[in-house]
């Protein structure tokens, strides 16, 4: 059974245990909070919206996306949003916008940032590991890790890497440009 409304009070803040980006020793956590970060009223809307699609949206009888894969991506997106709100200037700078949201069949979810040829996504299916995926469009980088979305702390600091590593990349082809 659906709640109309599945996502209401859902808001998670970082503690940033061992400093700012930088040596994959690095730590980000979240933990359940009261604030409301910038993302939460497009996620909850958005999120909110895939899980009451229609049956066979996709023309294959596929399910609207399942709650479990919406409260997994809230919680994930949220926390790295907060880590940038709560961030020094130049974190904040390396971390994009809010991602696309992507229904897709079976239930499933994904998160996508395009940025310039780099692509970070986030698939989000149910009992199974999250999975992220960064590449570029040219597969000259392709990697891959995977991690749980249970409980009430997610380490985020590979996917901060890879927006870091990014906007690096990215200031180099500025500057070579």
């Amino acid at each position: 059974m659906q709640n109309d409304n599945i996502l209401n009070g859902f808001v998670y803040e970082n503690i940033p245990s061992y400093g700012l980006v930088g040596r994959p020793t690095h730590s980000y956590r979240t933990i359940v909070h009261g604030r409301v970060s910038g993302w939460d009223n497009y996620l909850k809307n958005e999120l909110n919206r895939l899980c009451s699609l229609p049956d066979g949206w996709d023309g294959y009888d596929s399910p609207a996306v399942k709650f479990e894969n919406a409260e997994c991506a809230l919680h994930l997106l949220s926390s790295i949003k907060q880590i940038s709100d709560n961030s020094g200037v130049d974190l904040r700078k390396v971390i994009p916008d809010a991602p696309y949201l992507v229904p897709v069949s079976g239930g499933a979810l994904q998160a996508e940032w395009h940025l310039d040829g780099y692509f970070v996504e986030l698939f989000f299916d149910g009992a199974l590991p999250v999975t992220a995926s960064f590449y570029t469009d040219d597969d000259d980088i392709y990697e891959e890790f995977s991690f749980d979305c249970g409980g009430a702390q997610i380490d985020t600091s590979l996917l901060i890497q890879w927006f870091k590593r990014i906007y690096d990349l990215q200031n180099v082809e500025q500057e070579a440009a």
